[in-house]
């Protein structure tokens, strides 16, 4: 229940109270003044008459120091209640001396600030004010509960004044019970009154507005009147347990009014007792919330299909970027790379924020998938550093990875765990002065896995730490180098984090300067990891006998169907791999000339006459003039996610010499463009801008693979797979989509990647290494 509700409910409990109260006239108008003053948080609180232009207090009350005694008088040109008659309706100001009454007698005499004042009508005209002021200004505007608490109020004084005197010589409980109706007549929020068995005896007009069912419809009925069916058992079952105690309940329940029509219902739940302590009656306040659910359906649908509108063109737009600034294109003019560069260094930019918010949207409405698997945290954590090399080296910046954490093992969904350590760490490198370095500290204690990420920037000021988690939330620094973002990355990485059944907290430092964020995570059980997989389907040599080397190449293989060999011969002798491998590695260290050598001899074999052959070329190393070779290729290490598996499926397809054929259905004429382009070299993609189209297609043409979207104009994207499944038909379906696969009923898939999200290099890996086995007459 909302704050403003509670304190509202709060109130009128103890204006109830009041009016029950064996009080006289006079302690009742001091009672009430005074619960005005606590609600508003005000100094001064008046009852007043007006006749003519002669203001004449009634009652006063004040939070410190003495008050205008009753009968004092003032000209009601000098009062701010003038405005409120003049008004005929409550008025407010928070501020007078920065309004446009500043000038005002009251300002200049009293220096009064802030008030809130309502008329009191007798006979349907004024004879009156209820007002609050305070000479210190207001720093929370007045609302529409205050105006209507101060309403209400009114409105039993004018009824007060009319019926006082007869309730004093009468004090009969049926005309207490009929003045309290009319009070609470008046009230904007449903009120239901029932006896102690639960059985309804009184409702307002408002409960008739919500529900649509009138008193005499529900009077002797219980509560379940309104049931929907959708409410858990459980929760009445608290509810009555809680309200029997004599404690109050709030809560919220879906419940159904009298035309069927569900709602949702917020409600508080407060036991009447007598002097003995015996619960006599419950008093139930309602809201209904139906707007805020609407709000958010509306709200979610909107990001979504907004979103989804959104990756397509910047798929397009990011994919032909990076086609334009790949080493296959001409050179071009400084100039234009570095517009290009600006261009796609602001696509990512946007990339990252469609990202961040439809991840906000996913983890609120607990849609977030999560793959739980087996994992080692060095992995994550090597391939998030190797990530973030580019900007890291621009900057001078160095990532250390240290602690006995890193070997651990925990059960994750790799891809997430990824995101969270990408999102701190790029932080970190955003707060990091040029040639400092970022500590990141893997911990193992009793069964759990403590991750520090600590910089040595500006920090974090005090007076926003409790903010660092807010969504859009993004502190300011004047020496702060910012590459953009969101504001959404910490609460994102929090989310993943306690997905994980972990925690992520911020601590200051303590021993210098900088921010340290601290992740917790569960950890395996210390066992031996045996990971499911197949017998090996690929085969790499690496013809060098570097231990780093080595060890890189195992990490960015990381997948049960590659087998490394290893030996230090170049050119390797024919004993060596029995049949040929699929590809041979060899660093460019070992000259041009031995290079050109060895694979001459190479290629002399049987066997190995085309077999890849990948140089691996290091920062150092002159890069070697092989390239017109054919299936030789360069690349460049330390290489990025994906470089190395994406190289050699490349050259896996184009060693037989014949073109992959693709078919793409997408609705979007220009990224089927921009996807032809990345896939030129090893593929052939032909378009298909609907279902119909894709069909007629493969009546008539066999594919290696197919790449679909989701939404297309004459129906869902997925029902093609079943048409294939009813077909016989074996062809591997990737799904390229800005949509979220279905949570169940999902039909075999080779893949999935995310418009917006997946890089030219991820697509070209992902193809060529479903398309080469193909080639090879191996699936």
């Amino acid at each position: 229940m909302s704050t403003t509700l509670e304190r509202f409910a709060d109130a009128l409990r103890a204006f109830n109270q009041i009016v029950e109260s064996d009080q006289d006239q006079q302690e009742k108008y001091a009672a009430i003044l005074h619960l005005g003053l606590d609600y508003l948080n005000l100094d001064m609180g008046l009852i007043s008459h007006v006749e003519g232009n002669t203001y004449t207090i009634v009652a006063s009350a004040t939070r410190e120091g003495d008050s205008p005694a009753p009968g004092t008088t003032f000209d009601l040109g000098q009062t701010y209640c003038v405005h409120t008659l003049q008004a005929g309706a409550p008025t407010a100001f928070e501020e007078a001396g920065k309004s446009t009454i500043a000038s005002h007698p009251c300002y200049t005499t009293f220096g009064l600030e802030a008030y809130i004042g309502v008329p009191i009508l007798a006979d349907g005209r004024a004879w009156g004010t209820l007002n609050f002021t305070s000479a210190a200004p207001r720093r929370i505007p007045f609302s529409e509960a205050d105006f209507a608490l101060l309403e209400t109020f009114a409105q039993w004084i004018s009824l007060y004044m009319r019926f006082a005197q007869q309730a004093e010589r009468v004090r009969e409980a049926d005309e207490t019970l009929r003045l309290r109706g009319t009070l609470l007549d008046a009230v904007a929020n449903a009120i239901m009154i029932t006896d102690a068995g639960g059985h309804i005896e009184w409702v307002n007009p408002a409960f008739t507005a919500m529900t649509g069912y009138t008193l005499n419809e529900v009077r002797g009925h219980t509560p379940r009147i309104l049931s929907s069916g959708r409410q858990k058992p459980e929760v009445y079952a608290r509810l009555w347990q809680t309200i029997s105690k004599g404690e109050v309940w709030k809560g919220e329940l879906i419940n159904r009014r009298k035309n069927g029509q569900l709602y949702h219902e917020e409600q508080t739940i407060t036991p009447v007792m007598d002097a003995r302590g015996n619960i006599t009656r419950f008093i139930a306040i309602k809201e209904d919330v139906s707007h805020r659910y609407a709000l958010d359906r509306l709200k979610h649908e909107f990001i979504s299909v907004v979103s989804h509108e959104l990756r397509t063109p910047l798929t397009a737009i990011r994919g032909s970027l990076g086609l334009l600034t790949s080493p296959a294109m001409p050179p071009l003019p400084d100039k234009a790379r570095e517009l290009l560069n600006i261009a796609n260094d602001n696509c990512e930019r946007l990339v990252r924020l469609v990202n961040d918010i439809l991840d906000v949207e996913k983890i609120e409405a607990n849609e977030m998938p999560f793959d739980l698997q087996p994992i080692m945290l060095e992995t994550v954590l090597r391939s998030v550093a190797e990530q973030s090399e580019g900007i890291c080296r621009e900057h001078g910046i160095r990532i250390n990875l240290s602690g006995n954490g890193l070997s651990a093992r925990l059960l994750g969904d790799a891809d997430r765990l990824h995101q969270l350590f990408l999102n701190l760490i790029a932080n970190a490198i955003s707060f990091s002065p040029d040639g400092q370095q970022i500590d990141v500290t893997a911990r193992l204690d009793g069964g759990r896995i403590h991750v520090r990420i600590r910089d040595y920037g500006p920090g974090v000021p005090e007076s926003f730490v409790p903010h660092l988690f807010d969504k859009f939330a993004q502190a300011q620094h004047p020496d702060t180098r910012t590459h953009g973002g969101s504001g959404l990355g910490l609460a994102i990485a929090r989310a993943i984090a306690e997905r994980h059944g972990g925690h992520l907290s911020y601590a200051a430092p303590g021993d210098g300067p900088g921010a340290c964020f601290e992740v917790t995570l569960p950890a395996l059980e210390s066992n031996p990891l045996q990971l499911p997989g197949e017998a090996p389907a690929r085969h790499l040599l690496l013809a060098a006998a570097d231990p780093a080397l080595h060890e890189a190449v195992i990490r960015h293989l990381d997948d049960s169907s590659w087998q490394l060999s290893v030996t230090a011969e170049w050119p390797p002798s024919c004993t060596t791999v029995t049949p040929a491998p699929d590809a041979i590695l060899v660093p460019a260290s070992l000259g041009t000339a031995r290079l050109l050598d060895g694979i001459a001899q190479i290629r002399r074999r049987a066997g190995y006459e085309d077999v890849p052959v990948i140089v691996l070329q290091g920062d150092e190393s002159p890069e070697p003039s092989l390239t017109h070779l054919q299936a030789v290729d360069v690349l460049r290490s330390p290489f990025r996610e994906g470089d190395l598996r994406r190289c050699v499926a490349r050259l896996q397809c184009i060693r037989h010499g014949q073109h992959g054929q693709i078919l793409y259905v997408e609705d979007d004429p220009s990224l089927t463009t921009v996807v032809a382009g990345i896939l030129a070299d090893i593929a052939d993609v032909h378009p298909a801008h609907s279902l119909r189209a894709a069909r007629d297609w493969l009546s008539d043409h066999d594919a290696d693979l197919i790449l679909l979207d989701q939404r297309l104009p004459d129906g869902h994207g997925l029902s093609l797979i079943h048409w294939l499944q009813a077909r016989g038909s074996q062809i591997p379906v990737v799904v390229i989509s800005g949509y979220p696969l279905p949570a169940s009923g999902l039909p075999p898939l080779a893949g999935f990647l995310q418009k917006g999200a997946l890089s030219n290099g991820q697509l070209q890996t992902l193809v060529a290494e479903l398309i080469a086995p193909r080639h090879n007459g191996t699936d």
